[in-house]
């Protein structure tokens, strides 16, 4: 998997899907994409039927994401919109179920 970002490897993966409870149909909220493999663990997680909202600041990391995420699913995932921006700056008053702070300074977001 090409990165710029550190990666999440699959047992820290399945430790942040079991802690933070992720289930098929959930809506979550990431912020920290960097090279998108935490993404493609939480998209199989919440399936098609779910919704992933990712930010990345970086825009060469979101870029690198992407394509990731495409190269792993054969396509963009449905469930998946990726913005590139600050989580902080892009709230809004959407339900979401789940929030994965992968990132330098999540307190941040508190």
């Amino acid at each position: 998997m090409p990165r710029g970002a550190a990666v999440v490897y699959p047992k820290d993966a399945g430790q942040i899907l079991a802690f933070a409870d992720i289930f098929p149909g959930a809506r979550v909220v990431e912020a920290g994409v960097g090279s998108g493999s935490l993404s493609t663990f939480l998209l199989r997680a919440i399936g098609e039927q779910g919704m992933l909202h990712s930010y990345e600041r970086r825009e060469d990391f979101a870029e690198i994401a992407q394509q990731n995420v495409e190269r792993y699913f054969g396509s963009p995932h449905p469930a998946w919109q990726l913005t590139v921006g600050d989580l902080q700056d892009n709230l809004s008053d959407t339900d979401v179920d789940r929030v994965v702070l992968d990132m330098l300074a999540p307190w941040e977001c508190l």
